[in-house]
């Protein structure tokens, strides 16, 4: 920690110590431009260096966090970054940016804020629905295309869901296709989508990983002349599905 960063940590900490609750957690409001994150891009650099001004900012929280104040923030919606990079989805982040989220410094996970992992898992949420017997024949033409198995299931979507994403119940993760959106998709679409479902991902990377590996294998067989007549004869049986 260099010589400017220590003497703004010592400052922030004297001027923190030295704040009543309210006039606290208000210093913090203003510094907002410092404990947010514009560029989500930066959260997964390695060794990324905080700036003076960062660290006067998250100083402040810190001692907001010691005494167990509650940061409560008006017609606003702010999410705290995972802690470890690793687990951090920038795909996630942008999205909540988009949707008029305020992306924090971890540290204000301490101060009550829900992580962006938390969030997506809310916003993920979906009614699983018993599949028909024409959508149950679409789901096993997909799965018999898929260059790997994985679990496919339906559900209702609310109007600010993904019509394909990735979600999980009681432990177990599958990807989730709205109905209608299976219903008035042609057979190309939806399989695109469901290879690259894992944009939003609860937990990116696990997904990342198996979803890279099935698009490599689906690459391979896009020369296979015998897969690809298996696919051409499993598209025209979906669109002849009523």
């Amino acid at each position: 920690m260099g010589k400017r960063k220590r003497l703004l940590k010592s400052i922030s900490t004297c001027m923190a110590k030295s704040m009543s609750d309210q006039e606290l957690m208000s210093s913090i409001r203003q510094l907002e431009r410092f404990w947010s994150i514009k560029d989500p891009r930066v959260l997964k650099q390695n060794n990324r260096v905080i700036t003076p001004e960062e660290g006067f900012a998250i100083g402040l929280v810190e001692e907001a966090r010691n005494r167990h104040l509650e940061f409560n923030v008006d017609a606003q919606k702010v999410v705290a970054v995972d802690q470890n990079s690793s687990d951090i989805n920038v795909d996630q982040v942008n999205y909540l940016k988009s949707q008029g989220y305020v992306i924090a410094d971890n540290s204000l996970a301490r101060l009550g804020f829900k992580t962006v992992k938390d969030v997506m898992k809310e916003l993920n949420k979906v009614v699983l629905v018993e599949g028909t017997i024409v959508e149950k024949q679409k789901l096993a033409l997909i799965t018999e295309a898929l260059p790997q198995k994985l679990p496919l299931k339906i559900f209702d979507a609310s109007p600010n869901v993904n019509q394909v994403l990735i979600t999980s119940e009681n432990g177990e993760q599958f990807i989730a296709i709205d109905r209608r959106y299976l219903e008035n998709t042609d057979f190309n679409t939806l399989y695109t989508q469901i290879l690259s479902g894992v944009n939003y991902a609860s937990d990116g990377a696990e997904w990342g990983y198996k979803m890279t590996e099935m698009l490599a294998q689906q690459l391979r067989l896009a020369n296979d002349p015998n897969y690809m007549t298996k696919f051409n004869t499993i598209e025209n049986r979906f669109s002849q599905i009523k």
